[in-house]
C-alpha cells in the first residue's frame, strides 16, 4: 500500500493551494466551476453542484502516463514549476479581490480564460500559418528543381543532336548501342569505363571498355572498340 499525502490551503473564498505526493498545484473558482494549474498541467472543471454532473478538460500538456511519449505544455517539467510559481501570486491577489467582489472575481477569471483560449487558438493558427508557408515553399522548390531537371535534359539533348545527329541521339538517349558507333557515343551513354583492356596490333588498335561490375573481372557489359568504333558487345545485365 503505497504512501499519500494530501492538504490545501485556502487563500481567501476563492483560491487554495493544493499540496499532494504527486506535486504541488494552485486552483481559483467557485462551488461548480474551477481553473486550476497543476502537475498535469492547467485544467478547467465545472459541474452542477447537488445533481452529480461534472466536466473537466485538460488545457494545454502535462505529465505523460508510463511509457507514453512525452508531451509538451505547461504542465512538464519545469514548465509546470515555473506555472505554479506564477499562479500563486496571482490567485492570491484574485482571492483579495473576491474578498470584497466575488462576482468582479469571476467576471474576472471567467475573461482571463477567454483570454487564455483565445491566446492557445492564436498560437494553434500561427502554426498552421507556419506549417501551410513551409508546405508552399517545398512545392515551390520541388517546381523548380523539376524545371531545372528539364531545362538540363533539353541542353543535353540538343548537344547530342549538334555532335551526333538526331538518329544516334536517340539510340544514345536510349542507351542502344549499334555496331559503327564513335567511341565517344558509348561515353555519352555510360559515361567513363570502370576498366579498359587495349591491344595494340600492327594494323588496328582494339579496346574492351567494360561497365557494371558484378564480381572480380566479372562485368555486366563490354563494348569492343576497334579504330575508334563499336564493333560489337556483350551484354550479360539481363
Amino acid at each position: 500500500m503505497g504512501f499519500r499525502f494530501g492538504r490545501s490551503i485556502r487563500l481567501g473564498k476563492l483560491a487554495r493551494i493544493n499540496l499532494s505526493t504527486k506535486g504541488v498545484g494552485a486552483s481559483i473558482g467557485v462551488k461548480g466551476f474551477r481553473f486550476g494549474v497543476g502537475p498535469r498541467g492547467p485544467r478547467l472543471t465545472a459541474g452542477l453542484p447537488g445533481t452529480g454532473l461534472r466536466f473537466s478538460s485538460a488545457l494545454g500538456g502535462g505529465r505523460s502516463a508510463p511509457g507514453a511519449a512525452p508531451r509538451g505544455g505547461l504542465g512538464t517539467g519545469c514548465g509546470c514549476f515555473v506555472a505554479i510559481l506564477i499562479a500563486v501570486p496571482v490567485l492570491g491577489v484574485f482571492a483579495g479581490i473576491a474578498e470584497k467582489s466575488p462576482v468582479g472575481a469571476l467576471l474576472t477569471l471567467v475573461l482571463g480564460l477567454t483570454g487564455y483560449l483565445w491566446w492557445k487558438a492564436r498560437s494553434a493558427r500561427k502554426k498552421r500559418e507556419a506549417f501551410q508557408a513551409a508546405d508552399e515553399e517545398a512545392r515551390r522548390a520541388a517546381a523548380e528543381a523539376a524545371e531545372e531537371v528539364k531545362r538540363a535534359e533539353q541542353a543535353l539533348w540538343e548537344y547530342l543532336c549538334s555532335t551526333f545527329g538526331k538518329d544516334s541521339a536517340e539510340k544514345i538517349w536510349a542507351k542502344k548501342l549499334w555496331v559503327g558507333a564513335p567511341y565517344a557515343a558509348v561515353k555519352a551513354m555510360f559515361g567513363d569505363p570502370l576498366d579498359v583492356d587495349e591491344k595494340v596490333m600492327k594494323t588496328r588498335r582494339t579496346l574492351t571498355l567494360k561497365y557494371f561490375p558484378k564480381g572480380t573481372d566479372r562485368y555486366g557489359l563490354r563494348v569492343f572498340i576497334e579504330d575508334d568504333a563499336v564493333a560489337g558487345w556483350e551484354d550479360k545485365r539481363g
